[in-house]
């Protein structure tokens, strides 16, 4: 009875580890989806820049602050997202097959 308790207790801190993994392959499966996401965002932004050969430089210079602005905020949130990313391959460990196919 001692011993199937003990087996019990050793199978569902077995089960309580490998879901803990999987949840950080998810996180850090998540954080790479979001990170594709901001740098499509931030090429996307790229392709929309107007011209210099604009006339109107007035609406020109509106523009490029608003884009120097849209771009700091981009390159703030993919920081961030590159530290939580950092973070999660660092709790999971570096030696899981699914984190090295991650990494480059």
């Amino acid at each position: 009875s001692c011993d199937e308790l003990e087996n019990y207790l050793n199978q569902r801190q077995e089960l309580q580890k490998k879901k803990k993994f999987l949840e950080l392959f998810i996180k850090i499966h998540d954080s790479l989806t979001k990170i594709e996401e901001l740098l499509n965002l931030t090429e996307e932004e790229n392709n929309k820049k107007p011209n210099s050969k604009n006339n109107n430089n007035e609406n020109n210079s509106s523009n490029n602050n608003q884009h120097v602005v849209l771009d700091s905020e981009l390159i703030q949130r993919l920081a961030n997202d590159l530290n939580q990313l950092h973070f999660y391959v660092s709790q999971a460990g570096k030696e899981k097959p699914f984190v090295q196919v991650v990494l480059p």
